[in-house]
C-alpha cells in the first residue's frame, strides 16, 4: 500500500520520497558503494532494521528502485533506470556540502567508507 504524499507540489511529494536522512544515505550506497543486499545497507551508518526495511519498501513501491531474486532468496535491490537518469540531480546536496566544507576529503571518504566503485 502506498503511502500518501502530503501535497501534490512536486518539491513536497520528492522530499516525501527522498527527504529523510536514510533514503539518501541507502541511495548513495548503492549507486556510489554497490550496496543491493538488505544486510549491507544496515552495516555503514547502524540503521535499525525496521526503518531501513521501510524506506527500501517505499523505494520499491515508488518505482526508484527494484527488488530483485537472487539464488539464496536473499533480499536484494538494484537500482532501476529512472534512478539512473536522476542521480546527476540527487548528487546536487552532495556537491553543496562538499562546495561548503572544503576540509573534508570527500573523495577519500567514499573510497575508504565505500571501499566499491560507482554504478555505471
Amino acid at each position: 500500500m502506498k503511502k500518501t504524499l502530503r501535497s501534490d507540489c512536486p518539491i513536497a511529494a520528492s522530499l516525501d520520497i527522498l527527504g529523510d536522512r536514510w533514503t539518501m544515505l541507502i541511495l548513495r550506497d548503492m549507486l556510489l558503494g554497490g550496496k543491493s543486499q538488505f544486510g549491507e545497507f544496515a552495516t555503514e551508518e547502524s540503521v535499525a532494521t525496521n526503518i531501513l526495511a521501510d524506506r527500501l519498501a517505499t523505494l520499491v513501491e515508488r518505482g526508484i528502485i527494484e527488488r530483485v531474486p537472487d539464488e539464496a532468496d536473499r533480499r536484494k535491490y538494484t537500482p532501476n533506470q529512472r534512478l539512473r537518469g536522476a542521480w546527476g540531480r540527487l548528487l546536487r546536496p552532495y556537491r553543496l556540502g562538499q562546495d561548503r566544507t572544503p576540509h573534508l576529503d570527500f573523495e577519500g571518504l567514499h573510497r575508504v567508507r565505500l571501499g566499491r566503485k560507482p554504478v555505471a
